[in-house]
Parts: structure tokens; C-alpha cells; sequence
């Protein structure tokens, strides 16, 4: 079966925050960060057939910052807010910024996203959100892209602001990222997504694009879960 381009989709981490909350929530820095992004996504957008544009984001002010530089630049009014999206949720306040600041204060953060993957207490429920809720989360929306594809019929481009928790679990899984050797997802990194028909309709072929290397991956749309991942 001939492989049949459904869209196209970009996801990018938000840029460098003061993490006040308070949008667009960006330092100056984050947004010189955003901007060369929206530069990168402009030439992208160039070379696809586009069939329209959208944009969407994380509730949080600093997704909702960076998302509006984006959108600003391509002339787009109105940027959607995602909850799948959203930050890992913190259900201790106290000890969860704790943990932040001790790991942030020990090697900044990319100590704290080193870690996040290896601390069993981003895992246990107790003080976050579960990072394998996170995880699915990030693959709930995959499917309602997806979905979307199937019923407009049209190559569309999406792109999408959200978190470091969100988005690494993707990169880390198809990627096999060493952290020895390579940095966590940065600020503004772009992680583009091509979504092809699949011989089963209820999946697709994911074309995935980080760092200059493409990866391929089948994505179940109604287990809602990478099938296949490479070696």
C-alpha cells in the first residue's frame, strides 16, 4: 500500500520562563529563543502544501507566551488551548518545588530534566503527577491528531507548544537519547511529526524528525501507544 500523507505536526517546548505564571512569561532570552523558532517553523511552512495552519498550546502562561510570538509572526489570531498539553501537575506544592530547587540549584535544568526520568518520585503519584500519566497524555492527543487527518482528508500543519515533561518522553523513546553524551530537549527545539496512512486504519506511520535524524514508529490510534519502535 502506497504511504499516504495525512499532515504534518510540530512540537516545540516552550521558551525560557521566569515561571511566574503571568503571560506571556518568558525572560527576554525565551523569547529571542521563540522567535529564531518561529523562523525555523516559517521556512518548514514554506515548503509544505498547506492547507492551513494551526496553532495550539499548553493552558500555561509560558506555552501561551511562546505560542503567541509564533502565531503573531504567521499572522494567526488565535492560538487553542490544549489540557493534554498541560504541565506535569504538582500535588504537593511544597515538596515538589523543593525537589525543583534542589536539583536547579545543584546543575540547573538540565539537572532537573536529567533527572526527571530517573527520580522514582516523578513517578510515585504522591508528589506529581505520574510521569506515565504525563506520557500518556502526550499520546491521547497524538491519536485526536490523528483522528482529525483522517476526517479532514487534507495535509495540515499543526504546531504545538508544550512542556519539557510532555514532550521528552517521545524523543527519549524513539530517539534513545544518552544524556551522557547529549543534552535534554532544549528551549524551543523543534520535534516535527509526519503522519502517513497505515495498511490498518486504526493506526498511522509516524515519519518523526529531532536533531536531524528521522525515525519511523507505527502509532496505534485506538490503544493510543507507539506499537513499533526502532531499534
Amino acid at each position: 500500500m502506497d504511504r499516504i500523507f495525512l499532515g504534518q505536526a510540530i512540537f516545540l517546548r516552550h521558551g525560557e520562563s521566569d515561571y511566574t505564571d503571568v503571560f506571556p512569561d518568558l525572560t527576554d532570552e525565551g523569547r529571542k529563543t521563540i522567535q529564531r523558532s518561529a523562523v525555523e517553523i516559517e521556512k518548514i511552512r514554506s515548503d509544505f502544501t498547506d492547507n492551513g495552519t494551526s496553532i495550539v498550546s499548553s493552558p500555561a502562561a509560558r506555552a501561551q507566551g511562546s505560542a503567541a510570538i509564533i502565531a503573531k509572526r504567521f499572522g494567526i489570531k488565535r492560538v487553542g488551548r490544549i489540557p493534554l498539553l498541560k504541565p506535569t501537575q504538582i500535588r504537593d506544592e511544597e515538596k515538589g518545588k523543593a525537589i525543583y530547587l534542589k536539583y536547579v540549584s545543584d546543575g540547573g535544568m538540565r539537572s532537573l530534566c536529567v533527572a526527571y526520568g530517573k527520580d522514582s518520585r516523578f513517578e510515585d503519584g504522591v508528589i506529581f503527577e505520574p510521569r506515565s500519566e504525563v506520557s500518556a497524555r502526550l499520546c491521547k492527543y497524538l491519536a485526536m491528531l490523528a483522528e482529525c487527518m483522517f476526517v479532514v482528508q487534507l495535509p495540515h500543519l499543526v504546531v504545538a507548544v508544550s512542556h519539557y515533561e510532555v514532550l521528552c518522553h517521545f524523543v527519549e523513546e524513539l530517539f534513545k537519547l544518552d544524556y551522557a553524551r547529549s543534552d535534554p530537549l532544549r528551549h524551543g527545539e523543534l520535534i516535527r511529526v509526519f503522519f502517513n496512512r497505515a495498511e490498518n486504519n486504526n493506526a498511522v506511520n509516524l515519519d518523526v524528525i529531532f536533531r536531524e535524524t528521522r525515525v519511523k514508529a507505527l502509532f496505534d490510534i485506538r490503544q493510543k501507544r507507539l506499537l513499533i519502535a526502532p531499534a
